[in-house]
C-alpha cells in the first residue's frame, strides 16, 4: 500500500512541475542609425491579442541594452519609442524557457529621408530634458500596485540600496518636492513617507541633478519632484 502511496505522489509531483508556466527572457539593444546606442529608449510588451495594453515595460541603459525577465510563453509585441525617433515594433515569440534575444534593434531619426512606417506608439516611459530626465510614472502598469520608493529604483539617476537609502546621481543631500513645492512630509523623514506614498497617485517623477542657484546655500545635489494628477490629501491639501 505504501509503495502505491508513493508511486500516486511521484505521479503528481511530475504533473505539477511539468503544468507550470515556463518563464524566459527577452532582452537586446536599441542602436541608433549610426549604430551608437539609444539611452532610455522605452520599450513596451504587450500581447499580440491586446497590443494597446502593454503588460511590462522598460527603458535602455547607457549601453542601449534592455531586459524583461519571467516572461511567459505566447505571442508579444515590442514597441520601442525614443524623443526624436520613428517609432518601432518587433513581433517577439516565447515557446520555451529559453531566453529571447533580438539582436540590434536599429532606430531612424524623424527627420529621416526615408518612407516612414506608420506605426502606433505609446508615450515614451522616459523622457529627457536640457535640465531634466521625467519618468512618465501613469505609463508603468506595475507601478499602480507599488509605492513611490518602488518606483525610485527604477527611475533614471536615482539608486536605493537594500535599506531604502536613496541617492539622486550618487549624492545623499537631496530634495523631494511634491507638484514643485517642499512640503513637511517629506522634510521630516523622507524615508517613510515615500515608502508610503502610493504610485496609483503618481503621475510622473521629474529628476533634476543640477538644481538651480537657489539650492547652493543648502548643497543640495539633486531634486525629486514628483507631479500628481491633482492635490493629494495628507499630503499638500486635498480637493
Amino acid at each position: 500500500m505504501r509503495k502505491v502511496w508513493i508511486l500516486v505522489t511521484l505521479l503528481y509531483s511530475n504533473q505539477a512541475f511539468y503544468g507550470q508556466s515556463k518563464k524566459s527572457t527577452i532582452s537586446g539593444v536599441i542602436k541608433d542609425s549610426l549604430h551608437q546606442p539609444l539611452v532610455f529608449a522605452t520599450i513596451n510588451l504587450s500581447r499580440q491579442s491586446q497590443p494597446k495594453v502593454p503588460i511590462r515595460n522598460t527603458y535602455s541603459n547607457e549601453k542601449g541594452h534592455f531586459r524583461f525577465n519571467n516572461v511567459d510563453t505566447g505571442n508579444y509585441f515590442l514597441d520601442i519609442s525614443h524623443t526624436g525617433y520613428i517609432a518601432k515594433q518587433e513581433k517577439i515569440k516565447v515557446t520555451s524557457d529559453q531566453p529571447v534575444e533580438t539582436g540590434e534593434i536599429f532606430m531612424k531619426p524623424k527627420n529621416s529621408t526615408l518612407k516612414e512606417v506608420k506605426v502606433e506608439s505609446h508615450k515614451p516611459l522616459i523622457e529627457q530634458e536640457s535640465d531634466k530626465v521625467i519618468f512618465n510614472v501613469e505609463n508603468d502598469p506595475m507601478a499602480k500596485t507599488e509605492t513611490a520608493m518602488d518606483i525610485l529604483r527604477k527611475t533614471p539617476f536615482v539608486a536605493v540600496d537594500g535599506d531604502d537609502n536613496v541617492q539622486v546621481n550618487g549624492q545623499s543631500n537631496f530634495k523631494v518636492l511634491l507638484n514643485g513645492r517642499e512640503t513637511p512630509i517629506f522634510a521630516q523623514n523622507v524615508k517613510e513617507a515615500l515608502k508610503g506614498f502610493p504610485g496609483a497617485l503618481i503621475v510622473k517623477i521629474e529628476v533634476i541633478t543640477s538644481p538651480s542657484a537657489k539650492y547652493d546655500a543648502e548643497g543640495v545635489g539633486g531634486i525629486i519632484n514628483i507631479i500628481t494628477a491633482k492635490k493629494t490629501r495628507g499630503y499638500n491639501g486635498s480637493l
